[in-house]
């Protein structure tokens, strides 16, 4: 065998060796994509499912916070006069709050798809809750006089800064606005002795607990008249105990301490808007309207029953405000709830 003939055998012994390389690394390479592929969706999966999990929870925590405030609710408002007169008396001031809609009371109706012709759905809920039942001797001898204290509660849309309700999904989050405590105007005024009035309503002025002196109440600056028409039904405390009607345009101040402005963006989640669609749960009950600030969006409400046993529904579309790398589809919760109280 020559030297030349050796020579052309070698190279071509290694040609041979060269593509069965390349074929080997290619298939690695397909197999690694493959794994790392895998991988990556079982990430994705894990990643989302997490997300779903912390989503509902927060979503259940909000649900759990209405039933609890709308359990102990005396008063309901709806979209009458009186409804409206006292939601133009809260104080929203700051919240950039929508305008919303207050939902219709039908006292012998069901909870249903609302019509053209009959709408009853709304978008704000808002009534009164009975906070607690103030309990004060009035004459220092056991003669004791009880006064049932009262919160004004609203939940209602807030818009998010720099979100449009025309495109953007996630362009809302959910207040839960609370008044500071008010007594009960009637209640004082059935006590006969002017004197004690004012030495019950110093006592409430101060937010004494005669027994729990270390743990004083909140302190109350008015007092309501349950059913009567706002501003007449409130009036003012003063520091002796003595009364003043409100000064002309009074609104109910908000207790920042108790109010809740951001119920959801802080913990990424947002009430969904019209955009989101029919698909994702909204205008389950309402009829979907872009025009204005738009209606319902995410927050539906309609109240039933008779006033001894009324039903209030809540029903819900939230979406998670974060959105993974891969831009993988957001979380959506569809939840709603029907919670029985009074309204006296």
């Amino acid at each position: 065998m020559t030297r030349q003939t050796e020579h052309m055998r070698s190279r071509k012994h290694w040609g041979f060796s060269l593509v069965e390389l390349i074929v080997v690394l290619a298939l690695i390479g397909a197999l690694v994509a493959s794994i790392v592929s895998l991988a990556l969706r079982s990430q994705n999966a894990q990643t989302y499912a997490e997300r779903n999990a912390a989503a509902t929870l927060v979503a259940q925590g909000v649900l759990d916070q209405i039933r609890r405030d709308v359990g102990s609710s005396t008063r309901l408002f709806q979209n009458d006069s009186e409804g409206l007169s006292y939601l133009a008396g809260m104080d929203l001031t700051g919240l950039d709050m929508i305008a919303g809609r207050l939902p219709k009371i039908v006292s012998d109706g069901i909870f249903e798809k609302e019509t053209s012709t009959d709408p009853k759905t709304g978008n704000i809920l808002f009534f009164v809750r009975q906070d607690r039942t103030d309990r004060f001797d009035r004459s220092g001898g056991g003669d004791y006089v009880r006064i049932d204290v009262y919160r004004f509660i609203l939940y209602g849309l807030r818009l998010l800064p720099g979100k449009d309700p025309s495109k953007d999904l996630d362009a809302f989050d959910l207040v839960r606005w609370v008044s500071p405590p008010v007594g009960d105007l009637s209640q004082i005024e059935s006590i006969a002795d002017p004197t004690e009035q004012e030495r019950v309503c110093a006592h409430l002025y101060a937010g004494t607990n005669p027994d729990e002196p270390s743990l004083p109440f909140a302190q109350m600056r008015y007092l309501w008249r349950p059913g009567g028409s706002f501003p007449a039904a409130f009036e003012e405390i003063l520091v002796d105990g003595k009364r003043n009607p409100v000064p002309s345009g009074f609104q109910l101040p908000r207790d920042a301490a108790k109010s809740s402005p951001n119920l959801l963006n802080s913990r990424k989640l947002a009430i969904s808007a019209n955009p989101g669609g029919a698909s994702k749960g909204i205008g389950a009950f309402g009829i979907l309207d872009t025009s204005g600030d738009g209606f319902p969006h995410g927050f539906e409400t309609q109240i039933v029953g008779p006033a001894s046993a009324r039903q209030v529904l809540a029903h819900f579309v939230f979406v998670n405000t974060v959105r993974a790398k891969d831009n993988s589809k957001r979380v959506w919760i569809n939840f709603q709830t029907v919670v029985e109280t009074r309204d006296l």
